[in-house]
């Protein structure tokens, strides 16, 4: 029960993070050869330009709450968001792995992350949260490739 418990407060802590923006979810790693980079550049500046959070101040994140209306798909309320077809249509298929969305019913809650770039106005969407029944969470989240991943969130009642 413990590790359930752990498990559950692990993806609400990700989330909320997520939500602020003070985690950046889907960060991958790989390893550098030292040989690829020029000898007279400091390997601390070079980590430091990969990693300046100057890159993230062209976009706000922000968090929205919707409930299901009536009739609506989940691939209708995030067209009702604004998110960007392919993205949405990503999104829907993540979560169709987990969650039959056949069985939303109108006042389901879903929490969305969006990003809107200040230069372009263009949006964003970064990952989504439902909660398909009591026991269950279900985040879907974008990785920094574009790709979608889905994390399931039990808890023992």
């Amino acid at each position: 029960m413990k590790n359930a418990w752990f498990e559950w407060g692990l993806g609400v802590a990700a989330a909320a993070l997520m939500g602020t923006g003070l985690a950046v979810v889907g960060v991958t790693s790989r390893p550098v050869q030292a040989a690829s980079l020029e000898p007279t550049v400091d390997p601390r500046v070079a980590l430091a330009a990969v990693t300046s959070a100057d890159q993230f101040e062209a976009a706000s994140s922000e968090t929205k709450h919707l409930s299901v209306e009536r009739n609506e798909t989940l691939s209708g309320l995030l067209d009702r968001l604004g998110a960007p077809r392919d993205q949405a249509n990503g999104a829907v298929i993540a979560a169709g792995q987990l969650v039959d969305l056949r069985s939303m019913r109108p006042g389901d809650d879903i929490t969305a992350w969006l990003e809107t770039d200040q230069q372009t106005g263009g949006v964003r969407l970064m990952g989504l949260s439902m909660r398909p029944d009591a026991a269950r969470q279900v985040l879907v989240q974008r990785d920094l490739n574009g790709s979608w991943t889905t994390h399931e969130l039990k808890a023992k009642l």
